[in-house]
């Protein structure tokens, strides 16, 4: 017998950490499948977007992954550490990996979206921060764009790759967003030059970039662009291109 949707997703789900969630409707996608590529690559390991009803907790003593764990609507509060953290309506939990994530629903109905994150070098500076909560920058593109990942990844869903890199794209904008508070300002500097860099190279898909000129292109040497492209998307600068 098929397993049904929510099954899958809790069992997904329940591969980073232990999840109770009787009555509550749950959806997640895994990106080392199908066509979820762009975010795989980026060093996502899973995203979620759950409708919670009733009873909801999930958690793990210790999460491998850095996690961000977004309230749509409703309340949820994360365990972990010396103070229990509120996580309201519009704000987002961040939580670096090496430690314990556990989170309970206080307000329900509830609908949150989250994003497991795996330890790479692109995501490092994750680690060097405690918990927080602070207010998402743009509650609504956050919400919009994780509903449309986990929707296409559906069987029945557009299955488009072409609609899947897209919003991958733009969730990764949205978490450098979301996150650009942790860097340095160095870091925050380059990031933004090569988001420049990324929309140049768009708008002129015909061009013969080389790894040369894409380094001139943001005044960086073709040494240090590859280091500093992996830090922040994973790839090297030509992987970036094709």
């Amino acid at each position: 017998m098929a397993r049904s949707q929510s099954s899958q997703s809790k069992q997904k789900y329940a591969a980073v950490m232990r999840i109770s969630a009787p009555a509550c409707k749950l959806a997640a996608f895994d990106p080392s499948h199908d066509f979820g590529a762009p975010l795989f690559d980026a060093g996502i390991l899973r995203v979620g977007f759950h409708r919670l009803r009733g009873h909801f907790r999930a958690g793990s003593e210790y999460c491998a992954t850095h996690l961000l764990h977004a309230t749509i609507s409703g309340e949820i509060v994360c365990e972990a550490g010396d103070k229990p953290l509120r996580v309201r309506k519009g704000e987002v939990l961040i939580a670096p990996a090496r430690g314990p994530h556990r989170l309970r629903m206080t307000k329900s109905p509830c609908t949150v979206a989250w994003i497991h994150i795996r330890q790479t070098p692109q995501w490092e500076f994750l680690r060097a921060t405690g918990r927080e909560v602070r207010a998402l920058i743009a509650p609504g593109d956050f919400e919009n764009v994780m509903e449309a990942i986990v929707r296409l990844s559906r069987p029945e869903g557009a299955r488009s790759a072409e609609l899947m890199f897209h919003y991958a794209e733009i969730l990764l904008i949205l978490l450098s967003r979301e996150l650009e508070h942790l860097h340095s300002p160095a870091d925050r500097a380059a990031q933004i030059r090569l988001l420049r860099l990324w929309d140049a190279v768009r708008e002129d898909p015909a061009h013969d970039w080389s790894a040369t000129e894409l380094a001139e292109r943001v005044g960086l040497s073709s040494g240090y662009l590859p280091e500093i492209c992996r830090r922040h998307f994973g790839v090297t600068p030509m992987q970036k291109v094709t």
